[in-house]
């Protein structure tokens, strides 16, 4: 495969969530902007200051719309594009660093390695050592490259720049639930660690989000927006029931069925976890309006609890609510 060839397969996953972008934004300025850069991102001469000068006739504003509907500025955004390719380019190929630094659009091998420890917190050489492993530790075949980039955001306090950006981010941690009855059982591994540490955080980075919004408003981003086969959000979210209901018990009601919502709008990705946690999500909204003092609506809880730890764990429900 010559040095083209490996740069357009590499690319093929960046210019789709460019295209992606372009076609979720509204204004028509920032649609133009980013089929700019989807058609000369990895050109040497191409950058933020090419685009300014390009659209300079137009509405200064429109770098400020870029930012608000993307969530990040131009020239990080084109940063962006160019390493989590180079990132695939040192994983899938033997070509040298100062190669892709090249095919990427670097025109120095210094600004590309600086850039590149900037973006995922390492040097090249270190991510391509280390890249053969991900797959296996994480799990992850494609979107271990975002990993990195988001290990380094929450290390820098950065929170993730748009709702749209938050649940793909939420998606990508967690790796598909495990068929038990397929596969058997098997020891805690350091791959598991990492991932469990990761959905953590993750979850912390959902809250960020939900906290925002009104209870009718979170159940409803959960009920058709962020899916998941991790209980990390759960477990999250049982926690902060437990810790602010201690002051305030009418809120400890509202985030333990915050909780149970969580659980019941993943139910088929869950898969057999579900039947683990489900009752417990369910006991845990009884325990919250039982402390509250609404007696005859935690008796029905307990009850539903006690139903759904009978249910046969044949059939994962379809759909939430259930």
């Amino acid at each position: 495969m010559n040095d083209e060839a490996a740069l357009h397969k590499a690319a093929k996953a960046t210019l789709a969530r460019i295209a992606e972008d372009r076609e979720r934004v509204s204004a028509p300025g920032v649609k133009e902007i980013l089929q700019h850069i989807a058609d000369h991102v990895f050109n040497e001469n191409f950058g933020s200051s090419e685009l300014r000068r390009r659209f300079r006739d137009q509405d200064m504003g429109l770098f400020a719309a870029f930012g608000a509907e993307i969530g990040q500025p131009v020239a990080k955004y084109i940063s962006g594009a160019r390493l989590e390719t180079a990132a695939r380019l040192l994983r899938d190929t033997e070509l040298s660093v100062w190669q892709i630094g090249e095919l990427v659009g670097y025109r120095e091998t210094a600004t590309f390695r600086s850039s590149f420890k900037r973006w995922f917190g390492m040097r090249p050489k270190e991510f391509r050592d280390s890249a053969h492993h991900v797959g296996e530790r994480l799990g992850w075949p494609e979107e271990e490259v975002l990993s990195f980039r988001f290990w380094n955001q929450l290390e820098r306090g950065e929170l993730l720049p748009s709702r749209r950006s938050l649940i793909e981010w939420y998606r990508t941690v967690c790796s598909p639930a495990q068929d038990e009855e397929q596969s058997p059982p098997r020891a805690t591994t350091k791959r598991d660690s990492d991932r469990d540490a990761l959905a953590q955080s993750v979850a912390e980075e959902v809250w960020q989000e939900l906290a925002l919004l009104s209870p009718a408003a979170q159940h409803d981003l959960l009920r058709n927006e962020i899916f998941c086969s991790s209980r990390s959000l759960f477990d999250f979210l049982s926690k902060k029931s437990r810790d602010e209901g201690r002051r305030d018990r009418q809120r400890g009601v509202e985030l333990a069925e915050l909780a149970l919502a969580s659980v019941e709008a993943s139910a088929p990705l869950l898969g057999a976890t579900f039947y683990d946690v489900h009752p417990l999500a369910l006991a845990r909204v009884g325990n919250a309006l039982r402390l509250a003092g609404n007696f005859p609506a935690a008796e029905k809880a307990f009850a539903r609890a006690e139903a759904s730890a009978g249910l046969p764990r044949a059939t994962v429900p379809q759909s939430a609510g259930s």
